[in-house]
């Protein structure tokens, strides 16, 4: 146990050491970054992200700690892996035997849980590794002390994220049961609840004006589909567009199955249990409750309108890993031995993939892709600014772009244009509040059009935006749009205004 604890935080640091940030890691680096706390408020207050301040002032604790931001502002991620690894094994070992328990807390190494989020700066993986310390805690109330770690864990999980009040649902329901099964009320364990909903009030002001400033045509509203496919999501199967057969989707929808049917196996068995015969009964509620939280989060955010994203999950492989290890007790020790031996087979083959790909990077100076500049360098026309046709990609662009590039890149923000070719206006709105927080070339496009009668287009279309809507937009109001380069999949315009000639 404490060798995987030591490798995974090793592994993990050299991982977020080599690993571009991404989009949603700008906003922490953004947010966490700026020169107060004050002004981490006011960025906030200015819709610039939808986490807690209470996360920003970690991340902001963490920089203070390395000087590299890569590592730095994963850190609380990467720590938190190992705190949920531990936790699993603690609460297990109480149920089980440590070898059950050691093979079960190996299934979160093989999903996203491990390969993405325990190296993002986004408080995902703290935020489930609070909930399994609350797991923990409730497993052995009503002891003073641990009903103190319930409310704390229960607390700093919902100071780093808003939805943790949902992901405490499991929680709830299993005391609930217990309490209608036993006939008693244990106030001391409901009271250590009430923490959960505190950042919420407190912080409502943020909640508020970030759920209506997004409001309408966000970019990931709550979807049913969605849900049922985040349990293959989870664990990296590829289950690829609903309307296209796939093995990898036959996979999704077993694992869907499997999950949703041990939940409702763990509820009748908790809810037929003798509490005089099992008095942990209510356990088996707790991991059908974590099982069900695609569903549970499902209903929450279609009630509310508020976003539904795969990636705030996180928490179900808790569950997962707890509903494993009961699977794994009526196994023989041959049985078990076998399981082990394809776990162990199955992240030693990923784990190699992973050295394999350092090496590489290694050899090649760890160069970071600046995707923008390598195709759009070799086309000319260095005087004209460089209109980069994607939120995302214009601000990884200029996160890591040189200071002549970052003068060069541009972005042009439409909400109301973005909605009326059918895509949502979360990007256009984010860039607009972005660039009032921190130095970005963000511009209105109907207010600054008059300043930009010839420019560049880089253009990356993903599979929802393709054609580009941006390239739709600019021939109809138009622009003349001339194809400079392309890689096969991006492309560079020469975009010029027709009557500006």
């Amino acid at each position: 146990m404490l060798l995987l604890l030591v490798y995974s935080a090793v592994r993990n640091v050299v991982a977020a050491a080599i690993r571009p940030f991404w989009y949603d890691e700008l906003l922490t680096w953004i947010v966490a970054g700026q020169p107060t706390v004050s002004s981490v408020f006011h960025a906030l207050a200015q819709a610039a992200d939808g986490q807690p301040p209470t996360y920003h002032l970690l991340e902001r604790l963490a920089a203070k700690l390395v000087s590299s931001d890569q590592i730095a502002l994963r850190l609380p991620s990467i720590l938190g892996f190992c705190l949920f690894e531990w936790c699993i094994f603690e609460w297990l070992r109480k149920r089980h035997d440590d070898w059950i328990a050691f093979v079960a807390l190996l299934i979160p190494v093989i999903s996203l849980f491990y390969g993405t989020f325990a190296i993002e700066a986004r408080p995902y993986a703290p935020v489930t590794a609070c909930l399994a310390l609350a797991a923990v805690a409730y497993q052995r109330v009503p002891a003073r002390l641990w009903l103190i770690v319930l409310a704390g864990s229960l607390l700093a999980a919902a100071s780093l994220h808003y939805y943790s009040v949902i992901f405490a649902t499991p929680f709830f329901a299993a005391e609930l049961l217990f309490s209608v099964k036993t006939k008693s009320i244990r106030w001391s364990v409901w009271f250590s609840f009430v923490p959960v909903v505190l950042p919420v009030f407190f912080f409502w002001p943020f909640l508020s004006h970030f759920k209506s400033y997004y409001s309408g045509h966000y970019w990931s509203h709550a979807s049913f589909l969605v849900a049922i496919r985040s349990y293959g999501w989870l664990f990296n199967i590829s289950q690829g567009p609903l309307n296209t057969f796939s093995w990898a989707m036959v996979a999704g929808l077993v694992l869907t199955a499997l999950a949703l049917s041990v939940a409702a196996l763990f509820i009748v068995r908790a809810m037929t249990a003798d509490p005089a015969a099992n008095p942990n009964f209510h356990e088996f509620c707790l991991i059908a409750g974590f099982l069900l939280l695609p569903l549970i989060l499902y209903a929450v955010t279609k009630v509310t309108k508020a976003g539904f994203s795969p990636r705030y999950l996180l928490p179900v492989v808790l569950g997962s890993a707890l509903a494993v290890a009961c699977g794994l007790s009526m196994l023989s020790k041959q049985s078990l031995a076998l399981v082990a031996a394809a776990l162990v087979l199955t992240i030693a083959i990923q784990e190699a993939g992973f050295w394999f790909s350092f090496s590489s990077a290694r050899q090649l100076g760890f160069g970071k892709s600046r995707p923008v500049e390598q195709l759009v360098g070799p086309v000319g026309h260095g005087e004209l600014p460089v209109f980069v046709a994607n939120g995302h990609d214009y601000l990884e662009a200029d996160h890591y772009a040189s200071a002549a590039w970052k003068q060069r890149m541009l972005f042009f923000a439409d909400p109301a244009a973005a909605v009326a070719y059918g895509q949502p206006d979360t990007l256009e709105k984010e860039l607009l509040a972005l660039r009032n927080v921190t130095p970005l070339r963000v511009f209105e496009f109907e207010k600054s059009r008059p300043k930009f009668p010839e420019f560049l287009v880089y253009s990356d279309p993903s599979p929802e935006n393709n054609p580009d809507w941006w390239t739709l937009r600019l021939l109809a109001d138009g622009y003349s749009l001339q194809k400079l380069a392309t890689d096969g999949h991006s492309s560079v315009y020469l975009a010029e205004l027709r009557h500006a000639h």
